[in-house]
């Protein structure tokens, strides 16, 4: 993520988008600590997170980065739980 400032120029991605008066959609994925929610916690990138824990709801490892935080007008997606927004259950806005 450094060597490419990929976390840099998305957040910039993101204002230039909302200038522009592009919604701008978040899909933030997290997980109940005992994994539960886990669609496929047996195989590739999703074993990962319930192995090690990761993306766990109401942690650090959830919380958006401060440069990507939702801003006023964005909305968000609750209850992705995979690495695609499709399943998600509710938008709200922020």
């Amino acid at each position: 993520m450094a060597a490419t400032g990929m976390l840099e120029r998305s957040a910039q991605v993101a204002e230039k988008a909302r200038e522009a008066g592009v919604t701008v959609i978040h899909a933030p994925i997290s997980f109940a600590e005992d994994g539960s929610d886990n669609p496929n916690k047996g195989l590739g990138i999703l074993a990962g997170c319930a192995a090690d824990k990761l993306f766990t709801a109401g942690t650090w490892n959830a919380d958006f980065h401060e440069s990507m935080a939702p801003a006023a007008g964005d909305k968000v997606v609750s209850g992705k739980k995979g690495l695609t927004p499709s399943r998600a259950r509710t938008w709200s806005r922020s």
